[in-house]
């Protein structure tokens, strides 16, 4: 139970880490300025993100609870994720530059914002495999694949830092 339970902890922080890091890195990065555009952005597209995080959290329930059935109950997470989160996917692609321009003239970016709801699919699939190697209780599988994924999207958003300051500059 206690490893279980340490590892399910540090996997947790490791793979919240990039959610927690990429504010700071934009800036340490950019400017304070460019991280306020960032972090609108960022904080309406985590909205969409909270159908990934509450529809793996019941499929860790309910795949732990019929392991038998678990690549039926992943397949309804998948379409349970995608259908709710289609039209609020198509809805900001399309008219979020409305919703953010709320916050101001300056934070209505639609590249941003656009680039940023491009991380839905890898992000909820991503989620599900980390529920699944949760639910197969693969203890090595989980740390590394939620270090990997810290890792990758954090030297990622430093390597492209640049990318998203030419983004700013045209807005």
């Amino acid at each position: 139970m206690t490893r279980y339970g340490l590892v399910n902890h540090v996997s947790n922080l490791l793979w919240g880490l990039p959610n927690y890091v990429l504010p700071l890195i934009t800036v340490n990065l950019i400017s304070p300025e460019a991280t306020g555009y960032f972090f609108v952005s960022w904080t309406v597209v985590n909205f969409i993100l909270i159908i990934p995080r509450t529809v793996t959290t019941s499929l860790f329930a309910e795949g732990s609870r019929q392991q038998g059935a678990l690549w039926k109950t992943t397949r309804q997470a998948l379409i349970l994720i995608f259908g709710l989160s289609l039209p609020l996917l198509v809805g900001l692609w399309y008219f979020g530059t409305v919703l953010l321009g709320l916050f101001g003239k300056g934070y209505a970016d639609e590249t941003l914002l656009r680039i940023l709801l491009l991380s839905f699919v890898p992000f909820s699939i991503n989620s599900i495999y980390f529920i699944i190697l949760r639910i197969q209780s693969s203890f090595i599988g989980i740390i590394c694949f939620a270090g990997t994924v810290a890792i990758s999207v954090l030297v990622g958003a430093g390597e492209n830092a640049e990318m998203f300051v030419i983004l700013i500059l045209l807005r």
